[in-house]
């Protein structure tokens, strides 16, 4: 990692310290670029054992500072040069900011002869609310933080709060079971809720729900057959990867509505066994002209298809689905509130083609539609990694080695 080494002074008392630059002309100001206002300064992204990044809105540019160790009577406590790590700034329009200069390394000492080190990364300037979000890159492993405007909350409203999510290890304790069996070769489901409550058909619904993140893209729900002990819900078909299933219980008095709501949800294929998912997994298949597979990031309910082709990349995120004989509508683009980056290793990104399409696909009495983002590609552009925006929050995944090299 080449870096210049600056050794600043910090002030006792503010705990801060100055950076200047003689050469730095044609300053520009917030004020003049955009109306919105961005938290500032903004801690991005906890890095384990070295702490947290600060993005800052500078007078004429964009600062993140990445902790990267400590010193100890000016000498580093940790050998540095072992240190992999990156940085990109990203923009709402699937582009990312380059870095001004080359970083540096700035120290900020103490009374007690301890100092800590930190990179240094500069980006031009350009309206905040073109800002999408930082990721940076520690040792092979991506984090991410979406960019805090002042006049909104990120997007943290955790999914399905009121219900309880059930898995194979944990549904003894909950009023559910689940039977799969194979039917025409697909996995056909029996979930049985046991309850000695007589309860409404108006208060007690199920549904199989397709979800992006925290978003809904499709629902349709499952109906209720009554029996003796409770009520059984019997579905299945087609790809079940990404679909949930819930069942919720409004909260009522008798035949009165009440506030309020509980139930219970969980991923299909948390209790499917069978071989076919392995499709699902991480990983590489060849084709005649180029790679393909399915990458799975942490957030998303349903995994992301790469491919890597002769002269273009692509990145597709499935955004809706529907019965062959479900009347609908084709989604538009320009309302899906979704980007894509492909990453590169020197802290750029690779340009989009195009502007992202909608593709639709069929199979098993299903058509799943898929929001396409195409990538120029060249020689020299290794993928680092995949980041997607789903209604302004980021999710980001590292791709494995073997996407990196032919």
């Amino acid at each position: 990692m080449k870096s210049k080494l600056i050794l600043c002074l910090a002030l006792v008392l503010s705990g801060g310290f100055v950076l200047s630059r003689a050469d730095e002309t044609n300053a520009i100001t917030s004020t003049n670029l955009s109306v919105a206002k961005i938290v500032n300064p903004q801690g991005t992204v906890d890095l384990p054992k070295l702490g947290q990044a600060i993005f800052r809105e500078q007078s004429s540019n964009f600062s993140l500072q990445v902790p990267i160790g400590n010193r100890k009577n000016g000498e580093p406590m940790s050998n540095l040069s072992n240190l992999d790590l990156q940085v990109w700034l990203l923009k709402t329009d699937g582009t990312s900011i380059p870095q001004s200069d080359k970083s540096m390394v700035i120290s900020m000492g103490s009374i007690f002869d301890y100092s800590t080190d930190d990179m240094f990364y500069e980006f031009q300037k350009v309206p905040v609310d073109e800002l999408s979000g930082v990721v940076v890159s520690l040792n092979g492993k991506l984090y991410y933080h979406q960019i805090e405007m002042s006049d909104h909350e990120p997007s943290i409203a955790p999914p399905d709060g009121n219900l309880f999510q059930i898995s194979p290890t944990n549904i003894s304790q909950s009023p559910l079971s689940v039977q799969v069996a194979d039917v025409d070769n697909y996995e056909h489901f029996t979930v049985f809720y046991k309850t000695d409550k007589v309860v409404s058909d108006k208060f007690l619904y199920a549904r199989q729900e397709l979800s992006d993140g925290d978003n809904v893209i499709s629902t349709e729900p499952v109906a209720v057959i009554w029996t003796t002990n409770g009520a059984k819900f019997d579905f299945g078909g087609g790809n079940i990867w990404p679909f949930k299933f819930k069942i919720i219980e409004k909260q009522h008095r008798g035949e009165t509505a009440m506030p309020g709501y509980s139930g219970y949800w969980f991923y299909l294929r948390d209790f499917v066994t069978n071989a076919s998912l392995a499709a699902n997994d991480d990983k590489l298949t060849k084709t005649s002209d180029g790679r393909m597979g399915n990458i799975k990031m942490p957030g998303l309910n349903a995994p992301l298809f790469f491919t890597e082709q002769p002269t273009q990349f692509t990145v597709q995120l499935i955004v809706a689905s529907y019965r062959d004989d479900e009347k609908h509508a084709l989604p538009k683009v320009d309302e899906l509130h979704r980007q894509g980056w492909l990453l590169r290793s020197d802290g750029t990104s690779i340009p989009q083609l195009e502007k992202p399409d909608i593709i639709g696909i069929s199979n098993a009495g299903f058509s799943d539609y898929r929001l396409i983002f195409k990538f120029q590609k060249k020689s020299t552009n290794e993928v680092a990694g995949i980041v997607v925006s789903v209604a302004g929050k980021l999710y980001c995944g590292k791709l494995s080695s073997v996407w990196d090299k032919p």
